[in-house]
């Protein structure tokens, strides 16, 4: 479709000029002053003028030095702004798309993987997968008859097959530093990052990444080995982990720096027997 309209697609990262200004995720400026740059709806100069009054008078109580991290957003969202080529040969391209679970499951690594400790259930090969594509009208009356969901009943614990992958950056653990007292597992709102306990055994076979300590608490866990660990596609990066932590072993990190590394580490934990009575 955007090729036989002949669209003109545009990206900025938003997030990274936002973040390069001190202003964190604060993105709203970044994007109000893309959108001023392409869409010509008035004289771009006296536009962004404009647009730099008014920060002034909403921020200006908050002093100089907000008004002017805003105002180098503006800069450096006009800078940052590029054009994403659409090929003309898509207007070629047949409607020959692949099935939504194949698009589904090769998206999703730990879905893509059949001996993943995540199960794909029926509900979510059939249900939840269409619709996260999309393809929610495709989904036939048949698809409802399992025991599961029969009546309109949402399975519980299906969040954890989305792995939307919406946080920035991410929680990383220095094993170095956590003293095993679980504040971040309590504080964590979405329940992505926890503690596991290993054998030996489970020790031995682990990825290089998974970075183990001997656990603490006498007899009652002689011989095994504890782990932190977060789900980097299941996090939203509020940091209340990080903060909440009172040993300072919780960094927050860039999702595309960590993903390959960590995603791989939460699978095989989810693999691991529970410890937890």
């Amino acid at each position: 479709a955007l090729a036989e309209k002949n669209a003109k697609v545009f990206n900025v990262d938003a997030f990274k000029v936002a973040e390069e200004c001190g202003m964190g995720r604060m993105i709203n400026v970044v994007m109000q002053s893309a959108f001023f740059k392409l869409a010509n709806v008035m004289d771009f100069k006296e536009c962004i003028q404009l647009y730099k009054n008014t920060i002034r008078k909403s921020y200006g109580h908050r002093g100089e030095a907000v008004v002017q991290k805003n105002y180098n957003m503006i800069d450096k969202a006009l800078d940052a702004i590029t054009q994403i080529d659409v090929p003309a040969e898509w207007k070629n391209l047949s409607d020959g798309m692949l099935h939504y679970e194949q698009t589904y499951h090769n998206a999703i690594g730990a879905l893509a993987n059949e001996k993943s400790a995540i199960n794909r259930s029926d509900f979510t090969k059939n249900v939840q997968a269409p619709i996260a594509l999309l393809h929610g009208d495709e989904i036939p009356v048949s698809a409802f008859a399992n025991d599961q969901i029969v009546g309109g009943k949402v399975p519980l614990g299906t969040a954890k097959t989305e792995k939307r992958g919406v946080a920035l950056s991410v929680p990383v653990v220095d094993m170095d530093k956590c003293t095993q007292c679980n504040t971040c597992a309590m504080s964590c709102p979405h329940a992505v990052i926890r503690p596991f306990l290993l054998s030996q055994a489970e020790v031995d076979s682990k990825p290089a990444t998974f970075e183990t300590r001997k656990a603490k608490g006498g007899a009652e866990v002689a011989g095994l080995h504890y782990r932190i660990q977060v789900s980097p596609l299941d996090c939203t990066g509020c940091e209340v982990c990080v903060n909440a932590c009172p040993d300072d072993a919780l960094t927050m990190k860039h999702l595309a720096d960590v993903s390959k590394a960590e995603s791989p580490n939460w699978e095989y934990a989810m693999g691991l027997p529970d410890r937890s009575s």
